[in-house]
């Protein structure tokens, strides 16, 4: 027979083992648990991801920028592509689109 003064701290131990056994499936198994926790870091991946791209995408425009205040030729070169610019001697042949080469 079990004396009742050990009996007690035993009991006290498996109701506690117990708690904690239920309190860690309730977490690993909720909604609100793992599988959360799983979807977040991925999601935290994924915008760290994008957050480097925009940044390196940021990086590029400031140079350009820089290169467009500070050189001439990186000015004229952006004017006669985005804008068709050409120098008065220079001769510009329109081409039809789609036509027989």
């Amino acid at each position: 027979m079990v004396p009742v003064g050990t009996m007690r701290p035993r009991v006290l131990l498996a109701v506690s083992l117990v708690a904690a056994l239920a309190v860690g499936a309730y977490t690993a198994l909720s909604p609100s648990g793992l599988s959360r926790w799983f979807a977040l870091t991925d999601e935290e991946r994924q915008l760290d991801s994008q957050l480097e791209a925009a940044t390196r995408h940021n990086a590029a425009l400031v140079d350009e920028v820089k290169r467009l205040r500070d050189d001439p030729r990186v000015v004229e070169e952006a004017a006669r592509e985005q804008l068709g610019y050409v120098k008065k001697d220079e001769v510009v042949l329109l081409l039809p689109e789609g036509g027989p080469r």
